[in-house]
């Protein structure tokens, strides 16, 4: 939440803004220009009920490329 600080004549107003992030489903994110991996990896990792922001996806593409996945599905542990 960034927040910021006015002057309007004499008073002193503060300003929050609530950046959200949006949220795309596993389509939305295979459908998308901006992530350049395979189809198939973001098949494998991401599930179909649940909705993603894109630094999600990278993290979750990033930790299964060097193996840090511990999930109840992968339990591979390899650094």
């Amino acid at each position: 939440m960034a927040k910021t600080k006015a002057k309007v004549g004499d008073v002193e107003v503060k300003l929050v803004f609530d950046k959200t992030e949006n949220r795309f489903t596993k389509q939305q994110v295979l459908a998308s220009k901006k992530l350049s991996y395979s189809r198939d990896l973001i098949n494998a990792i991401l599930k179909e009920d649940e909705t993603y922001t894109l630094k999600e996806v990278e993290t979750k593409i990033n930790e299964y490329l060097k193996g840090e996945v511990d999930s109840k599905e992968d339990k591979r542990k390899v650094k």
